[in-house]
Order: C-alpha cells, then sequence, then structure tokens
C-alpha cells in the first residue's frame, strides 16, 4: 500500500442492513470513489461476504442469532493503514483504523454504532477510541440527541456526549440547518439536500480543516 499526499474524503452511513442494498451501494462508490467508507448496523452474518473493487474491507459483525448492529470500514488499497483492535469495548461497536498520510501524523478513524438501549459506559469506549491516538475522527450513529448539533430533543446520550466534547477538548461538528448530504469544513460550493437526522461526528480539535471532507450518506439508499 502507497501513501497519499491528497486529503481524504470520508463517507459513513447507517445502511440499517448491507446485504440486500450493495447494488445501489457500489453504484455510488463507482461514481463518488471516497477514501474511506464507514458503515453502521451492517447486519451481516459472519458467513456472508461482501466487496468492493480496490477497497479493503475491516468489520466487526454484531449478533448473530437475529443479525443485528455491526461496523465496517472500507478504505482504498493505496492509502497506508492498519486496523486498530478493539477488545475492550463493552458497549459500542466500533471498526478502527490507523491512516498514515504522507507527511501528516497518523489519525485514528473510526465507524462506531451506540446501540439504542442506554448505558452510560458507551463513553468510556469512546475515550478508549480517542486514547489511541492524538489526531481521531469518529463517526457513526451514536443515538445521541442534542439541540447543540439540531436534534428536536435531548436524552441523555446526548448530553453524556457534550459532557465528553466539554471535559476532553473533543470537537463534535454537525451540519447546520437546512441539513445536507455533504458535511465538510470549509464548506463544498454545492450540496444535494438531503433529508437527516442530524448524526454529529466526533474529531480530535481542528484536525477536519483542508485535510478532511466527510459525506454523511444517511438516506442514501
Amino acid at each position: 500500500m502507497t501513501q497519499t499526499a491528497k486529503g481524504l474524503v470520508i463517507c459513513y452511513w447507517n445502511a440499517c442492513g448491507l446485504t440486500g442494498k450493495m447494488l445501489d451501494f457500489r453504484t455510488f462508490v463507482d461514481e463518488h470513489k471516497p477514501d474511506l467508507i464507514l458503515l453502521q448496523e451492517t447486519k451481516l452474518k459472519n458467513n456472508t461476504k461482501i466487496y468492493l473493487p480496490n477497497y479493503a474491507l475491516y468489520r466487526n459483525d454484531g449478533p448473530q442469532i437475529h443479525a443485528s448492529g455491526g461496523t465496517a470500514i472500507f478504505i482504498k488499497n493505496n492509502i497506508s493503514h492498519k486496523e486498530i483492535s478493539t477488545p475492550n469495548l463493552s458497549v459500542i461497536s466500533a471498526t478502527v483504523l490507523s491512516v498514515y498520510l504522507v507527511n501528516q501524523p497518523p489519525i485514528t478513524i473510526a465507524s462506531v454504532y451506540v446501540p439504542c438501549r442506554y448505558d452510560p459506559c458507551f463513553v468510556n469506549d469512546l475515550k478508549h477510541i480517542l486514547n489511541t491516538n492524538s489526531s481521531a475522527i469518529l463517526c457513526g450513529d451514536f443515538n445521541a440527541h442534542h439541540r447543540l448539533w439540531n436534534c428536536a430533543t435531548i436524552n441523555d446520550r446526548g448530553k453524556d456526549l457534550l459532557n465528553l466534547s466539554q471535559s476532553s477538548n473533543i470537537e463534535i461538528i454537525f451540519p447546520p440547518p437546512p441539513l445536507d448530504l455533504e458535511l465538510t469544513l470549509p464548506p463544498l460550493s454545492t450540496s444535494p439536500s438531503q433529508k437527516t437526522l442530524p448524526t454529529p461526528i466526533i474529531s480530535s480539535p481542528s484536525l477536519i480543516s483542508h485535510l478532511i471532507t466527510i459525506q454523511s450518506l444517511l438516506d442514501l439508499i
């Protein structure tokens, strides 16, 4: 694998079951060619094979009796990276990579799914991932609602996530209203309108600037 000197384009999407959506998913990837695709609620059986040409796949499948949960990351083969093991997570599901860019320190990038059932220990799991590196980006479905990121209501996970950001010097990044398909700093010139739930991204301070473009693909398919 080789390093890349350009910025990264990261897409994240709660697939709510990936198997029956692979055709449309591949069509999107062929058109947009993101560098990384972070998936949540893949709901894959362990023996289910999924594949994208020119991408490496890392996945952590959820419970198998009734396939649920699960996370995955597709990353282009030409981007230098390695998987980070997360055996100590007690509540959340996550797939985590360390990504290496030319003349840049490593970046931890994680696809995260926090189950709907509230357990305050999810914060400890997030801290565990954040502590793997001084530069980290966590994208996913946190099931954390707060008016500060344009939700209509506030729940306990939203309060906990806000407290984490304030106590740990991390940024929570979210799309301003109207909610757009593409979320980026600095903003892109065009952004297809999309009715999506506001989904926060956790990032180390000032990491998402000229280097990273992030696209939220909720409701894509």
